[in-house]
C-alpha cells in the first residue's frame, strides 16, 4: 500500500492492540505478510540469527510465498539498501549447525544440570559442554598461581622493567648487587613497528576489561547498543577481515584528512568469510560522537562507557589502516659478573605511522651512564589468575565457545557461584571446585575439553556442508540416557579446597 513502518506501535495494531506473548507477535507478522508482495527477513548475520530467520520463514510461508533473506553487517543506509537489492537464500547448513548446537546444549548441559540439582540440592546449578571445561581452567590456573617465583622491579629513567628469576636466592643476590651492575645500550638498529589488527569479539572484550574495567557482559551490551545505533559493524565475530568499504569509505577519508594521504596504508587483515572485524561504520571521531550525544542526535543507554568503548574500536581500526612506524631501537643491558639481562627499548621515532593515533611507543633517552632510581624484590605467582578478558582469550585460543557465547559463559560461572571476581581476577569457590571435581570424576566423557573441541569442529563442518548434522548428533546420542541415572547418581566426595 506504499507505506512503511518501523515502530512497534504499528505491529500492536495488527496484534489487536496487545502483545501478550511470542505467538501474538507471530500472528501480527503473519497478518502483515499477507498484505504485502514481498517479505525480507533481516535477523543477525550468524548461526543463531539464521535459525531465527528460518523459523520465521516457516511461520510466514503459508501467508506469503515470496520471502527472502536480507543480510547486512552494519546498520547504515548503504548496507541496508545493498541487502535489499541483493537478497540471498536461507542458509540451511547454518540452520543445521545451530540446531546441532541447541540439541547438544540440551542433551549435555540440561542433563548434567539436573544431575547437579539432585546431588547438591541446588536447582540453580548448571553444567555444560563449554562451561564445565572452562571452570576447570579457572581452577587449574588458581592452583598454579599458588606457586611463586621471584620478580625484581627496576625503574630506570622513568621506565619500569621486570626481571624474573625462578630461584629466590639468586634473585636476592641480584637485587642486592644491582647498584654495582653495568647498565648500557647495545646493538642499535632500525626496526619497523606494525600496527595491531582491528578488534574481534575476544580482543575487544579483553581490552575493555583490562583498560576500562568493564565486565564482558557489560561490554557486550554496549557493543549491541553501538551496533543498533549504526555506529559499529556486527560485534559477534572472530574475524579481523576489513571490507573495501571499511578501508576506502571509512579509514581513508579520516586518515587522509587528519594525518595526510601518505600515512594511509590499507590492509584487509584476512580474506573471505561472512563476517568483518569490529569497526566504525562511518569516520565519526569519538569527540564528534560526544557532541552528537550531547546534542540529542544519537541516544545511547550508557553514553559515557559507550563512548569509551567506541574510542577503543575507532582508534584500533584507524591504526590498522595506517603505515608502520620506523624506530631506532637498542638493547638495554644489565650485567653483573654472574648475571646478564636485556630488553629492547625505542630510542627515537624515525618516521611516524600508526603511533599518531595509538600512543603505544615510548622513547628511552640515550645516555652514557644509567642509574637505577628504584628497585624492588617480590614474590609473584608463576601463573597469573584469569581476568574475564584473558579467560575469553583462552577460549578463543583453545577453540571452545563462539563470539556470541564468550561473555555469557563467563557470566554464568560467576552467577552460579562457581567463580568469584576479586579485584578483576577470577577465583574459584569451594562449591565450584566440588561441582567440577564431581563432574570430572563421574562424567568425564561429557565434560572433557577434547569432546567439546571436537563438537565445535563438527558443527563448523556442518555449517560448511561437509558432514550430515544427524551423524554428529548420533555420535553423542548416548548422553541422552544420562537422565536414567539420576535416581542412582553417586554422591559427591569431600573435596577439600585450600
Amino acid at each position: 500500500n506504499g507505506l512503511q513502518h518501523t515502530e512497534e506501535e504499528y505491529l500492536r495494531t495488527r496484534c489487536r492492540g496487545r502483545i501478550e506473548d511470542k505467538m501474538s507477535i507471530i500472528d501480527g507478522l503473519r497478518d502483515l505478510s499477507y498484505q504485502v508482495d514481498e517479505v525480507f527477513i533481516a535477523t543477525d548475520p550468524d548461526a543463531e540469527g539464521e535459525k531465527i530467520a528460518y523459523d520465521l520463514l516457516l511461520f510466514l510461508k503459508p501467508y506469503n510465498r515470496n520471502i527472502r533473506r536480507a543480510e547486512f553487517h552494519e546498520v547504515t543506509p548503504r548496507a541496508f539498501r545493498e541487502a535489499v537489492e541483493n537478497p540471498r537464500d536461507f542458509d540451511v547448513n547454518l540452520v543445521k549447525s545451530q540446531l546441532v548446537r541447541r540439541v547438544l546444549d540440551r542433551w549435555v548441559g540440561f542433563t548434567l544440570s539436573r544431575i547437579l540439582w539432585k546431588v547438591f540440592g541446588k536447582n540453580y546449578f548448571s553444567a555444560g559442554r563449554v562451561q564445565t571445561p572452562v571452570l576447570g581452567w579457572v581452577i587449574e590456573r588458581y592452583r598454579r598461581s599458588k606457586e611463586k617465583k621471584a620478580e625484581i622491579e627496576v625503574k630506570i629513567e622513568g621506565h619500569t622493567f621486570r626481571i624474573e628469576e625462578e630461584d629466590l636466592r639468586i634473585a636476592e643476590s641480584i637485587h642486592n648487587d644491582l647498584d654495582l651492575a653495568r647498565i648500557y645500550l647495545a646493538n642499535e638498529r632500525e626496526e619497523e613497528r606494525k600496527p595491531p589488527p582491528p578488534y574481534s569479539t575476544d580482543t575487544i572484550l579483553q581490552e575493555a576489561g583490562d583498560r576500562l574495567r568493564l565486565s564482558a557482559q557489560k561490554t557486550m551490551r554496549i557493543l549491541q547498543n553501538l551496533f543498533e545505533a549504526g555506529l559499529i559493524t556486527y560485534h559477534r565475530t572472530d574475524s579481523t577481515r576489513v571490507s573495501d568499504t571499511g578501508r576506502f569509505n571509512v579509514a581513508k577519508p579520516y586518515i587522509s584528512e587528519r594525518f595526510g594521504e601518505g600515512v594511509f596504508q590499507p590492509r584487509s587483515w584476512g580474506e573471505g568469510g561472512a563476517h568483518e572485524c569490529i569497526r566504525p561504520t562511518r569516520p565519526i571521531d569519538p569527540k564528534d560522537l560526544r557532541v552528537m550525544i550531547t546534542g540529542g542526535v544519537i541516544d545511547l543507554e550508557d553514553p559515557q562507557n559507550s563512548v569509551r568503548v567506541y574510542e577503543l574500536i575507532f582508534k584500533r581500526f584507524m591504526a590498522s589502516q595506517m603505515k608502520p612506524a620506523k624506530v631506532r631501537v637498542a638493547d638495554l643491558r644489565i650485567e653483573l659478573p654472574y648475571f646478564e639481562w636485556s630488553a629492547p627499548v625505542v630510542l627515537e621515532v624515525l618516521e611516524e605511522g600508526y603511533n599518531l593515533i595509538l600512543k603505544q611507543i615510548r622513547t628511552f633517552p640515550k645516555k652514557e651512564r644509567y642509574d637505577i632510581a628504584e628497585k624492588n624484590l617480590r614474590k609473584v605467582p608463576k601463573a597469573t589468575l584469569f581476568t574475564q578478558g584473558s579467560l575469553i582469550q583462552e577460549m578463543k585460543r583453545r577453540g571452545l565457545g563462539r563470539p556470541s557465547t564468550y561473555a555469557h559463559i563467563v557470566q554464568t560461572l560467576i552467577d552460579r557461584g562457581y567463580v568469584r571476581e576479586i579485584n578483576g581476577r577470577l577465583i574459584p569457590t569451594k562449591m565450584g571446585v566440588k561441582v567440577y571435581e564431581y563432574l570430572r570424576e563421574n562424567y568425564p566423557e561429557y565434560t572433557s575439553e577434547e569432546l567439546t573441541r571436537k563438537l565445535e569442529e563438527d558443527m563448523d563442518r556442518v555449517e560448511r556442508g561437509e558432514v550430515n548434522y544427524l551423524d554428529v548428533l548420533r555420535e553423542v546420542h548416548r548422553v541422552k540416557y544420562l537422565l536414567k541415572e539420576v535416581g542412582e547418581v553417586p554422591s559427591p566426595g569431600e573435596v577439600f579446597y585450600e
